[in-house]
């Protein structure tokens, strides 16, 4: 029973081993994959726990929580399975991704009004990090 055991820790140690230095990209791959679900997942659960415009909890942060954890876990696979197949569909999902994104705020736009302009011009569309835009750069030479 025990002389079962023993090749089976071996082979768990090297493959331990194999995947966090010898591939630390598999290690990389995993944790954006982690991290893409849970976002999906906590965002779906705040989206439909909710009645009406949702900007509290992950929705404070990203105004697309759900697209931000698909874009994570599909950048995940690329590290984790990179192929020639990932390496085509990757920017086509991620296009296709963003332009869901854009008509679905389009749909939100129209359905909430200024509300939603508000939030969408404090609150990133997909990563918590404020980028200068024309349109800031514009209204502080305004105010100036």
């Amino acid at each position: 029973m025990l002389a079962w055991r023993i090749p089976l820790l071996r082979q768990l140690k090297v493959s331990a081993y194999e995947f966090s230095f010898v591939r630390p990209t598999r290690a990389v791959g995993v944790w954006m994959t982690l991290i893409g679900m849970l976002l999906v997942f906590f965002g779906w659960m705040k989206i439909h726990k909710s009645k009406g415009f949702v900007t509290e909890g992950i929705y404070r942060y990203i105004r697309h929580p759900q697209y931000t954890g698909i874009f994570l876990i599909i950048t995940g696979w690329m590290f984790r399975w990179l192929n020639p197949l990932m390496l085509v569909m990757y920017p086509i999902l991620l296009i296709l991704y963003y332009k869901l994104a854009r008509r679905e705020e389009k749909h939100v736009l129209k359905e909430y009004g200024d509300a939603y302009l508000k939030y969408k011009e404090n609150t990133p569309m997909f990563f918590p990090i404020k980028l200068p835009s024309k349109k800031n750069k514009i209204a502080k030479q305004t105010q100036l």
